[in-house]
């Protein structure tokens, strides 16, 4: 499924896609047209607002934000962590978890107690361009 004038997204990433709100949610609209991953073992959609990537073996899950910025950082599916496995699961201890095939990215999340905290402190990656 498509939508008019939109880059196309199909199959199991167009489901996610609309279980978590289509264009309403958090990823907003498709960006590029769907393609394979460059290891050949799945495929991915780039959305304004993160990627949806999906394999036979793992389904079809998000990832955006900081998450999605380690994971970039890291290599995306070819690098330490592998394919994304489940969405980011509940809140806890100050921490959002996406699980990863190889691992977990957590992100600290403030509390109000840390309202006005210099975010830029709690997160750093050196991304290299090529």
């Amino acid at each position: 499924g498509s939508l008019a004038g939109l880059a196309s997204v199909e199959g199991r990433i167009f489901d996610r896609w609309v279980e978590i709100g289509a264009e309403g949610g958090p990823l907003g609209y498709p960006v590029a047209d769907e393609a394979g991953t460059p290891d050949g073992q799945g495929r991915f959609s780039d959305f304004l607002g993160g990627k949806i990537y999906w394999t036979p073996h793992t389904g079809a899950w998000e990832v955006t934000g900081l998450h999605l910025l380690e994971w970039a950082n890291e290599g995306y599916e070819k690098g330490r962590y592998g394919y994304p496995v489940g969405p980011v699961g509940d809140i806890e201890r100050m921490e959002a978890t996406q699980p990863f095939q190889n691992g977990n990215i957590r992100q600290y999340v403030p509390g109000s107690a840390n309202v006005g905290a210099d975010l830029s402190q709690l997160f750093t990656w050196n991304i290299e361009e090529d």
